[in-house]
């Protein structure tokens, strides 16, 4: 009888053991969201465009910064932005778009977007305007309907967008969250 009991006292041990183990790999792993996005710059003016986007300490600059030369035509340039994870640990990602006039002419810049996430487990916030005055308060928006600065020669503007992931252990499943950006610049 103190047989069984002993050899039952063992089982009872290790399925509490495999059990509180599996706990806790399952408790250190946390759901990734995974964002894409796409930036059109277009211009018929000389501008320069750059972007570049934060996640945690790590930031990447868009490598090939946008050097439109005024020509009549409107010249449109994409950056596809890659894969970024949001995580229990790295939750928001920061983007920031600018565009500086390099020409003498005053010149009206828009930030619109076709597509911008519409998760509902992703808060959107975003903020633009002429970098000469100071810019507006993070806001949340669904959309960036068309906002526009006003730029005179060497004068530059802004475009941030903030993006927090709410709830970091909430499953994602496997739909893409995207958002798409359009920024134009011509004469004002």
């Amino acid at each position: 009888m103190k047989r069984k009991v002993k050899l039952f006292t063992s089982i009872a041990s290790l399925c509490l053991a495999v059990a509180l183990m599996a706990f806790g790999v399952y408790a250190a792993t946390s759901a990734t969201y995974h964002v894409t996005s796409n930036v059109t710059y277009a211009s018929q003016v000389a501008v320069t465009w750059t972007g570049k986007y934060t996640v945690g300490t790590q930031t990447t600059t868009d490598d090939t910064v946008q050097k439109v030369n005024g020509t009549e035509a409107s010249s449109a340039q994409n950056w596809a932005i890659g894969d970024v994870a949001l995580t229990a640990v790295n939750n928001k990602v920061t983007y920031e778009f600018t565009c500086a006039n390099d020409g003498g002419d005053a010149i009206t810049v828009t930030a619109s977007s076709a597509k911008l996430f519409g998760d509902a487990n992703l808060k959107v916030e975003a903020q633009f305007g002429n970098t000469e005055s100071e810019l507006p308060a993070l806001a949340e928006v669904t959309e960036l309907e068309n906002m526009e600065a006003t730029l005179t020669g060497g004068q530059m503007c802004k475009l941030v967008i903030v993006v927090t992931l709410k709830n970091p252990g909430t499953s994602v499943g496997t739909s893409a969250n995207s958002m798409d950006i359009t920024l134009t610049a011509e004469k004002a």
